[in-house]
């Protein structure tokens, strides 16, 4: 199959931005008439975008280019000392399950538990769970749900596209009262072990925006890839 492919793509309206007070953001999506698989997928993750619910987009803001679109190279990555001790200290304490089936009634109180407590201010509160659906689920790709419990207790899930060369990591979220798990940082590691485990050459973070707090940590893990210019260069 060649690497070559036509997509139709649209822009949406100019609106404020969620990430950055006083900023604007626009975004580029693919045609919600085309056809969705994973071979554009592919292709448009590998250019930036991302994906919400059935949707793919990127920024394509009119004076702005704070999102960085950023990607791990498993094989190179390196983990801190601190990421080593939290590595360490949630598989004392946590049993991991993937699966590519989850009951989305059973898991949306623990999505609402964190939104209302981890984003109370962000335009994804209050939730519903029609939002709750439209983003992290797709009629097109079936994400990997892995499922995080301390015993019989579901503590948190992590979200996960798999491609045919990478992982891509839609979302994690957590029950608040096992922060001191660092179970957002534990995610990502165990998404890269993951990765590895499967042969995939990239795991994809998302947007790296380095003045939102909320957006601006994944740089913490090295060596990491950052797209500029239509290219991906790689930072130790």
């Amino acid at each position: 199959m060649s690497d070559s492919v036509s997509i139709r793509l649209g822009i949406t309206q100019v609106v404020p931005c969620q990430y950055l007070e006083g900023e604007f953001e626009r975004l580029v999506i693919m045609d919600p008439e085309e056809e969705h698989d994973d071979f554009r997928y592919r292709h448009l993750l590998s250019h930036g975008f991302r994906r919400c619910g059935d949707s793919l987009y990127a920024p394509h803001c009119p004076e702005c280019n704070a999102c960085q679109p950023i990607r791990l190279p498993v094989t190179s990555f390196v983990a801190s000392r601190s990421q080593r001790r939290t590595e360490k200290l949630g598989k004392q304490h946590l049993t991991t399950v993937v699966s590519r089936e989850i009951d989305r009634q059973e898991v949306f109180p623990l999505y609402c538990r964190y939104v209302e407590t981890r984003h109370a201010e962000g335009s994804m509160n209050p939730v519903s769970y029609e939002q709750y659906e439209n983003f992290l689920f797709s009629r097109w790709h079936s994400p990997l749900f892995v499922q995080f419990y301390d015993q019989e207790e579901l503590v948190a899930v992590a979200v996960t596209d798999t491609l045919e060369d990478s992982l891509s990591a839609v979302y994690t979220f957590y029950d608040p009262d096992y922060s001191k798990l660092s179970l957002g940082t534990y995610a990502i590691l165990r998404q890269l072990e993951l990765a590895k485990s499967q042969q995939k050459p990239f795991l994809y973070l998302g947007f790296q925006i380095d003045d939102c707090p909320a957006m601006s940590y994944k740089i913490r893990y090295k060596p990491y890839q950052i797209l500029q210019n239509g290219q991906w260069h790689q930072h130790e």
